[in-house]
């Protein structure tokens, strides 16, 4: 199960993701992709992952943002009990604290 969002930050993801690490609850990793760049990624329990991609910077603008968030179910990984509902709490109140502009649901992609 996945969905995505797209936003706008002033900051760079090195930024973010210190940002993010400091208020919790969830830790957050650089990680870089041939296909997608430099994005930042977190598994906050061992069925859900989550990854925010940068896609393009203009001077004097805001950085464009997607972040990608899934729920595994595969017999060969843990049910958690994690619901769309807990993650979505959590990650907006994160995206609310940097502040981000715009931020609106997209279709998913992998």
């Amino acid at each position: 199960m996945g969905w995505a969002y797209e936003f706008f930050y002033e900051k760079t993801l090195e930024e973010m993701r210190t940002l993010f690490n400091q208020w919790g609850p969830w830790e957050w990793n650089l990680g870089d992709s041939a296909w997608y760049g430099d994005y930042l990624s977190c598994v906050p329990v061992s069925d859900v992952r989550i990854r925010i991609h940068e896609w393009g910077y203009e001077h004097g603008k805001p950085r464009k943002y997607s972040s990608l968030m899934q729920i595994i179910q595969h017999p060969s990984v843990q049910r958690s009990g994690a619901s769309r509902v807990t993650l979505d709490q959590v990650f907006f109140d994160l995206l609310n604290r940097l502040p981000v502009q715009g931020l609106k649901e997209i279709e998913w992609y992998d």
